[in-house]
């Protein structure tokens, strides 16, 4: 559909390692499920960027969540969308916002005492605990050396077309 359409399309990547950790933190899926969940992911957006260049949105830059980053997605979409209706829904779209926004799901019941990743609301598709740290690099006190290094391994494809693949010193001659 997207090549018939020629829809745009967005896709906002992150850190494989920081999206298991936050998985495990935030969802309390266990390694496992986590790491399936991500390496799944990883290969759907591998096989997306063969059919479309999409916007890339990274989750690690400042700027991602600018008002500059919502007027290119308005362009991209063909929208023509105001300074005051860029802001609008920027306030509407902040951190402190959709907290508040699920803390009330959470109040009136629509949320409950389920899984978070079992509870989704119909027309944002948030979760309770849908947003976390936003740490960048949690994955380095949340995981395991070993936990890392297998994400890294089983999304090497995606980390390193996206640059998460560590760089590693060169090796010197005779060692």
């Amino acid at each position: 559909l997207i090549t018939l359409f020629d829809l745009p399309v967005f896709l906002t990547i992150r850190d494989p390692r920081d999206c298991v950790a936050s998985l495990l933190s935030q969802f309390h899926y266990d390694f496992d499920f986590a790491l399936h969940t991500i390496v799944s992911s990883a290969h759907e957006t591998l096989a997306l960027l063969e059919v479309c260049t999409p916007l890339i949105l990274r989750y690690e830059a400042r700027g991602a969540r600018s008002l500059q980053t919502l007027s290119t997605i308005a362009k991209c979409l063909g929208v023509s969308a105001g300074r005051d209706r860029l802001r609008e829904i920027h306030t509407r779209l902040s951190t402190r916002a959709v907290k508040q926004f699920i803390g009330n799901l959470e109040t009136s019941g629509v949320f409950d005492h389920r899984p978070p990743a079992l509870q989704v609301h119909p027309a944002t598709q948030w979760h309770p605990n849908h947003i976390g740290s936003g740490r960048v690099g949690k994955h380095a006190r949340e995981l395991t050396p070993e936990q890392s290094a297998k994400v890294l391994y089983c999304t090497r494809a995606f980390s390193a077309r996206f640059g998460y693949l560590p760089t590693l010193p060169p090796i010197e001659p005779g060692v």
